[in-house]
C-alpha cells in the first residue's frame, strides 16, 4: 500500500464521483478507477459501491476512511514538527523568570515571541535566581530571566535589562529631610531587604556597602519625594 494510493481513496471518498476526484488530483478517470481498485484487491474488501450514476461508501470504506483521515492527519503533523525542528522552532518552551520580570520585561517578549511562533506552547515558572540555576543544569529549563551575576561557564548569559537600586524610607524619617543621603548615613539603619536566598548579589552588595560608608554605584535613590545622590 503506498501513500498516493491512500491520497487517492481520500478524495474519491470525499467528492463520491470519480470524475471530480480525478480532476482534483490532476488525472483521468481510469487511471484513478484502477488504483482504487487495486487498493481493493490488496485489502480484500470492497469500499465503494459504484453504478453509472451514484457512488457511495460501503461499511468497510466508512470505516477505512476513518482510520485513513487519523493516519493522514497524524502524518501532517510529524512533517509540520520535522520543518518546525529544521527551521530551529520547538514545540515547548519553558521559561523561568524572577518575580520584578514580570512588569516590564517578560510580557512584551512573550507576546512577541507568540505572535512568530504561535504554535510553540510557553510554559512560564516563577523563580528565584539561584532556582532557575539549578534548573537549567537539570535542563527544566529553557531559558531564564535572572539577576545577573551568573557565575558560571556552562551558562551562556546577557544582559538585556538595567534597572535602578531604590531606596525608599518613610515621610517621617529623619533622613527624609535630607538633600543628599550617603550611604555612610545608612549605618545601623534597619533594612527591609530580599532574603539572600532569592537575591544574595544584592543584599551582599547593600549589606557590604552600608557597612564600608561608601557610596553607591548606581543611583538615584528615591526617599519620600526627594531624589537622592
Amino acid at each position: 500500500m503506498e501513500l498516493r494510493q491512500l491520497h487517492d481513496f481520500l478524495t474519491v471518498a470525499e467528492e463520491l464521483h470519480f470524475g471530480k476526484a480525478a480532476k482534483r488530483l490532476s488525472m483521468t478517470q481510469p487511471p484513478l478507477s484502477q488504483q482504487i481498485q487495486r487498493l481493493e484487491d490488496e485489502l480484500g474488501v470492497l469500499l465503494f459501491k459504484r453504478t453509472k450514476r451514484h457512488v457511495e461508501l460501503t461499511k468497510a470504506g466508512r470505516t477505512f476512511l476513518e482510520g485513513v483521515t487519523r493516519s493522514l492527519d497524524q502524518l501532517n503533523k510529524a512533517i509540520e514538527a520535522a520543518e518546525r525542528a529544521q527551521r530551529g522552532e520547538i514545540r515547548k518552551l519553558t521559561i523561568g523568570f524572577v518575580g520584578s520580570a514580570t512588569y516590564d520585561i517578560l510580557p512584551p517578549v512573550i507576546r512577541e515571541y507568540r505572535n512568530q511562533f504561535p504554535l510553540v506552547e510557553v510554559t512560564l515558572q516563577e523563580l528565584s535566581t539561584p532556582d532557575q540555576i539549578e534548573e537549567l543544569y537539570q535542563g527544566k529549563l529553557d531559558i531564564g530571566f535572572v539577576r545577573p551575576p551568573i557565575r558560571s561557564d556552562a551558562i551562556i548569559s546577557e544582559m538585556i535589562h538595567e534597572t535602578e537600586c531604590i531606596l525608599a524610607i518613610p515621610r517621617q524619617h529623619p533622613l527624609s529631610q535630607e538633600k543628599s543621603i550617603p550611604v555612610s548615613m545608612l549605618q545601623n539603619q534597619p533594612f527591609v531587604l530580599v532574603s539572600r536566598n532569592i537575591w544574595p548579589n544584592i543584599y551582599d552588595d547593600v549589606v557590604s556597602l552600608c557597612r564600608n560608608g561608601r557610596r553607591l554605584s548606581k543611583g538615584p535613590f528615591i526617599a519620600g519625594d526627594h531624589q537622592l545622590y
